[in-house]
């Protein structure tokens, strides 16, 4: 198994190889038309196999799929602006010098051009992005917390998404617009999984064993 810092120069790499200008990647529509088309493949739909969804004919279950793509992008649009923060104060230290906050940059320009790209759907055809709900604790930190907690955030942040990404890259239902969104955004997403489970599981082992048995367990009940 390769380690994160064998990894880096790869990925990098690969960043270079694939490199997309946010702005010329994608045709917009003039306007997109809830209602005519899928938006979200429909069994991704929060309500999808209920009777409320059952209770919908096929332009307003459309309708509700361009509502809930909307709801998604903002809900990865707005994971990713405290992960393009948290890589950018993680760049030049110590244990991340050399290849690794080489590979960090291009991972914060992907992170960015993410954050444009789903601000850009959800400004032009919804006039909005959904606002942000979320609870903000203040916590203490064993050695190494910090930086393990902002890594599992970002890996359950991206694995969901990705999840979603992966089925509506491909299904011919929806709009192509929205299907190309989801693909472009998986084929980076691709290397930033790679690269974050192993250097989570480096980290784990570094810090993890040291924790008492108390600092593991309110680690394990606030990660749940």
């Amino acid at each position: 198994m390769a380690t994160a810092l064998e990894l880096a120069p790869r990925l990098t790499d690969a960043s270079r190889r694939k490199v997309w200008d946010v702005h010329s990647a994608f045709d917009w529509p003039e306007r997109l038309t809830p209602g005519e088309t899928w938006f979200m493949s429909p069994e991704l739909i929060s309500i999808y196999g209920t009777e409320a969804f059952d209770g919908l004919d096929e332009s307003a279950r459309m309708t509700l799929s361009f509502y809930e793509v909307v709801n998604f992008f903002s809900f990865v649009l707005y994971g990713e602006r405290p992960l393009i923060s948290g890589l950018m104060n993680r760049m030049y230290r110590k244990n991340t010098e050399g290849p690794i906050t080489e590979y960090l940059h291009h991972f914060v320009d992907e992170e960015n051009k993410h954050m444009v790209m789903f601000g850009m759907f959800c400004n032009r055809y919804a006039g909005k992005i959904y606002p942000e709900k979320k609870i903000v604790l203040t916590r203490e930190y064993a050695k190494g917390e910090e930086d393990i907690s902002f890594f599992c955030k970002v890996m359950i942040v991206e694995e969901l998404g990705d999840f979603y990404n992966l089925k509506m890259m491909s299904d011919k239902r929806i709009e192509p617009l929205v299907a190309k969104i989801n693909k472009v955004h998986h084929v980076d997403e691709a290397r930033h999984l790679g690269f974050g489970r192993e250097l989570l599981r480096e980290m784990a082992a570094d810090f993890v064993p040291a924790w008492t048995k108390e600092e593991r367990e309110r680690f394990q009940g606030w990660l749940v």
